[in-house]
């Protein structure tokens, strides 16, 4: 009886799937594992990871600092974990950073879709497709909100803290005032013998950081190192170029060997769907120059297209990410079929 009564009042914390507003979709994933595993302590926060960033592509190396950051919210702030967001930035800002190398920049269509592989198999991290289909590039600050304001259509009653996950070179551009004004905190994660040292810079910024940005410890790096791979986007690109390349080479019995040797390296830093969705699509040989990109891979597929322009009215009326807004979109059919798809 006590354990039916905990799920009842779990379930009563969450408006029904069928009520999600299109922003919230995204987050079904996290509702549906606290659901089935309610906080043991509903009167404390819960930690909601939001990572940021291009993920061209994304690899092991984002998952293992939100690892590390929500060992670090569980162990050090007593926390427990809502669940972690890859947040993709928008285009214009991913080809602002490969400026040097637009061949290397994957279209938002794939960028997504590999981030949708890269964390297929983690029940406690999703994908929000908010910020990589806007009209235009996003502050820090507005992703943060959008995730604080969307889990609150949802769940109101479950009180959470977001948290930005972070490189610290981005970590020490940010507003220590306009994040802890607004009540977010930001994590950077790093190797052991690094922690001294930034946490001492962290605490010389003017203004001070108080209780807002955290070191965490991320034991995954040295495991990559050792092995010879640097988790880190362009390494990932460099290696997936290659083993594209020799995956499509024919040319000698010595190209097979070597498709094997990059493709056991590459597995060791990408999901083994990502890695058959890239060689699939042939992302590798086009970000090599080896092919052009076409039309359809700047293209996205109908049901985020439709996602996208049913997002914009409800922005462009009242911007309220209420369940009536949404209703009155008549949205429901279209999350639904965003779910599945998801899932698919």
């Amino acid at each position: 009886l006590e354990k039916m009564a905990e799920k009842t009042a779990a379930e009563t914390q969450f408006n029904s799937p069928s009520s999600y507003t299109l922003f919230a979709a995204n987050y079904e994933k996290l509702f549906e594992r606290l659901k089935a595993k309610p906080p043991k302590h509903p009167d404390k926060p819960l930690a909601l990871l939001v990572m940021s960033g291009a993920f061209n592509p994304p690899h092991l190396g984002h998952i293992h600092a939100l690892e590390a950051a929500g060992a670090l919210c569980q162990n050090e702030l007593g926390l427990e974990i809502a669940g972690g967001i890859l947040s993709l930035s928008h285009d214009t800002v991913v080809r602002n950073k490969l400026k040097r190398w637009p061949n290397e920049v994957i279209p938002p269509r794939h960028r997504l879709r590999l981030c949708q592989e890269m964390v297929r198999r983690y029940a406690w991290i999703t994908v929000d497709r908010w910020e990589v289909t806007r009209r235009a590039a996003l502050e820090y600050l507005s992703v943060l909100e959008h995730t604080r304001a969307t889990w609150d259509s949802v769940s109101s009653s479950i009180n959470i803290r977001v948290f930005l996950v972070c490189d610290f070179s981005d970590m020490i551009t940010a507003s220590p005032i306009a994040l802890h004004s607004a009540g977010f905190g930001a994590i950077t994660s790093c190797r052991l013998e690094e922690i001294d040292r930034i946490t001492k810079t962290i605490a010389r910024q003017v203004p001070p950081w108080h209780d807002t940005g955290f070191v965490a410890e991320n034991t995954a790096m040295i495991a990559h190192e050792v092995v010879g791979l640097l988790a880190s986007s362009p390494s990932v690109r460099r290696l997936l170029i290659a083993a594209s390349i020799e995956a499509n080479s024919r040319s000698s019995k010595t190209s097979g060997k070597a498709v094997n040797v990059k493709r056991q390296a590459l597995a060791k830093v990408l999901e083994t769907s990502a890695i058959q969705y890239i060689l699939s699509e042939h992302i590798g040989l086009k970000m090599a120059g080896r092919e052009p990109w076409i039309k359809d891979d700047h293209v996205w597929c109908s049901v985020e297209q439709e996602w996208m322009e049913q997002t914009f009215k409800v922005e462009d009326g009242d911007g309220e990410l209420t369940e009536q807004r949404a209703a009155e979109e008549k949205d429901i059919s279209l999350t639904q079929r965003m779910a599945k798809y998801s899932r698919d």
